[in-house]
């Protein structure tokens, strides 16, 4: 069993304060749920690089973003593709974002050390020396449903696509979903990830002795009461997330007071001497 995210974790409403928050709250949560990767979507740069780049340390699993671009001065803190394990299959995951969506949006901080090719590009790529070793490959996808079948349309090597992205909702039902398809030839299935945490997207894949790859059954789970609540995400999140963030927020701003307090014992000596030391530490050791 493979646990994938589609990607769009970040919420992309509330103050930048309430939405870190949250975000730090989600990370800890699925940090504990064994998830095998996470694509990277437009929103989890919203709250700046340098946040997404410090919270990825501290994952137990990889972030995917294969079509992303790093300057030669940054360190990359996602992989292009992550290869996984299951039923004894080599299992290879993409993901992808849309193209030039960092150019729109300056509190990124990515401007010059971040850049999102075309997707087609990046999988094309890819793809080739990919396959070699792979028994399946999966895309995750924040295109969308009409570009994400475009682009798995145009592309061979690709046995399954999951979208998320601009036009992607909530399940309304806990049906079983179809493979996209407009002929009835042969396609690459085009499954969609359910929106807000409603359900739970659940896909069975099977190989035969030709390597031909297959979707045996696709269906959502709705995600109801009658699910239990886990012992290791109420002590992180609580059973209401808002109410947790709360705390938090009180419980920064008690500290914030405190370090006030603290600062206003200081003669004007020692609060240089503070401010000198606490640059020296966030520059890495050197004063600037």
């Amino acid at each position: 069993m493979l646990l994938l995210d589609c990607g769009g974790f970040f919420p992309n409403r509330f103050s930048s304060t309430t939405r870190k928050l949250i975000a730090d709250i989600g990370l800890k949560v699925v940090n504990v749920m064994d998830y095998t990767a996470m694509n990277v979507g437009t929103v989890e740069f919203s709250l700046g690089m340098k946040f997404l780049r410090e919270k990825s340390a501290d994952l137990n699993f990889p972030l995917v973003a294969s079509n992303l671009l790093y300057a030669e001065a940054l360190a990359p803190f996602t992989k292009k593709y992550v290869m996984a394990q299951a039923g004894g299959l080599n299992v290879v995951i993409l993901g992808v974002m849309p193209p030039g969506i960092l150019d729109r949006m300056p509190r990124s901080r990515t401007f010059g050390v971040l850049k999102v090719i075309p997707p087609g590009e990046a999988l094309k790529s890819l793809l080739p020396g990919i396959r070699k070793d792979a028994d399946i490959v999966i895309l995750l996808s924040q295109l969308g449903l009409i570009e994400t079948k475009r682009l798995v349309d145009g592309l061979e090597g690709i046995d399954l696509a999951i979208y998320g992205g601009k036009d992607n909702k909530a399940a309304g039902c806990d049906g079983e979903i179809k493979p996209e398809s407009s002929t009835g030839a042969p396609v690459t299935p085009v499954l969609k990830a359910s929106s807000k945490g409603t359900h739970l997207g659940y896909v069975r894949m099977s190989v035969d002795d030709m390597g031909r790859v297959a979707v045996d059954n696709s269906r959502m789970i709705f995600l109801d009461d009658a699910v239990e609540m886990d012992d290791k995400i109420l002590e992180i999140a609580g059973d209401d997330i808002f109410k947790r963030v709360a705390e938090e927020k009180k419980k920064a701003k008690e500290e914030q007071q405190r370090q006030i307090k603290e600062l206003h014992k200081l003669t004007p000596m020692e609060y240089m001497e503070k401010l000198l030391k606490d640059q020296k530490q966030s520059n890495g050791g050197t004063i600037q």
